[in-house]
């Protein structure tokens, strides 16, 4: 089994910039998912355990379902640039990902005290210090390996986190990047007393009714075109009727990707402000979908991917974004 190499220049300069640092801010990005608060709130926890002073934001609130990971509670939404010396993003490949850049872009103006933790390939390499490890299953993944030569002491909390992580961002260990070694660091985080029960109920196995009927309507929307594309669609009118929100939709595509004979799924989702998110699925190994996804200014992994774009949709044969500049059919 081939494991993760880490550059030993780089994890030095983390742990020096660690050490030296007299207020750390580290960085979830928003709409935070699985990965993001897990890598966020494991650091949190390992440099509360070192004695620093320490905060973590993340621009709005997580999903219900990822408010059991240990320490959400402690996320703040509004920060003060000016206290902190240190600045740690986790599991976001482009600052405006974040939500800070347009409200407080002065958190990236000093790429000097900013240390970037990511695992996309599409990560820019924005500051002054970049462990983005590609072949990595999750950011967790990349700070378990951190850890490990931090010789750090896995606590139950730290191991809930990394393993909330790595569960979510492999789709519960059957996504294509489910290797060996992913299973291997699960397995050493179980050892460290993971909760593996709660993270599996809650990412996965628990879903309220008017999700489920949300599931429901996405589910008998969909339809396959000719490139083999299958597409559904969720409008701000169908969260208002079922009393649900965007996160609510997240998951529904899972079922979507595995239609036998397709070339990707996608799901395009209405959001507030006259915007439309289109989340990229596909099993396919001829397949891309990031760079799909980045013709509309998105990017993310080549098997899940999404992108946002200006408008709102509109049904005829197929859907269309309108108000974003040149209509988009899909």
């Amino acid at each position: 089994m081939t494991m993760i190499q880490l550059d030993e220049t780089t994890v030095e300069q983390i742990k020096q910039k660690i050490i030296a640092s007299q207020k750390t801010l580290l960085i979830a990005h928003k709409n935070p998912d699985g990965d993001t608060l897990g890598a966020s709130l494991a650091f949190w926890w390992y440099l509360k355990g070192l004695g620093k002073n320490v905060e973590i934001a993340c621009f709005n609130a997580p999903a219900d379902g990822l408010m059991f990971i240990p320490g959400v509670e402690n996320l703040i939404h509004e920060i003060d640039d000016t206290q902190y010396d240190l600045i740690i993003s986790f599991d976001t490949a482009d600052p405006k990902l974040s939500g800070f850049k347009d409200t407080h872009p002065e958190i990236f103006s000093r790429s000097d005290r900013h240390i970037n933790i990511d695992h996309h390939s599409s990560n820019l390499m924005y500051a002054g210090i970049n462990l983005v490890i590609t072949n990595s299953a999750s950011t967790t993944q990349v700070l378990y390996y951190l850890f490990k030569h931090f010789k750090a002491i896995f606590t139950r909390e730290i191991a809930t986190c990394l393993l909330t992580g790595l569960y979510t961002d492999t789709g519960s260990f059957m996504h294509q990047n489910t290797t060996p070694e992913t299973l291997h660091v699960g397995s050493e985080l179980l050892k460290y007393g993971a909760d593996l029960s709660s993270v599996s109920r809650h990412c996965f196995n628990t879903k309220p009714i008017n999700q489920l009927k949300l599931w429901g309507r996405i589910l008998s929307r969909a339809s396959k075109n000719d490139e083999g594309v299958v597409t559904s669609a969720v409008t701000q009118a169908d969260l208002h009727e079922l009393d649900a929100n965007k996160d609510m939709v997240s998951g529904a595509i899972e079922f979507l990707k595995y239609v036998p004979g397709i070339t990707y799924a996608q799901i395009l989702s209405e959001e507030a402000g006259d915007r439309v998110k289109g989340s990229l699925r596909t099993i396919r190994d001829d397949v891309d979908v990031s760079a799909i996804a980045a013709q509309f200014g998105g990017g993310g992994h080549v098997k899940a991917a999404g992108f946002s774009i200006p408008g709102n949709l509109q049904r005829e044969m197929a859907w269309k974004v309108s108000g974003a500049g040149e209509e988009q059919m899909f």
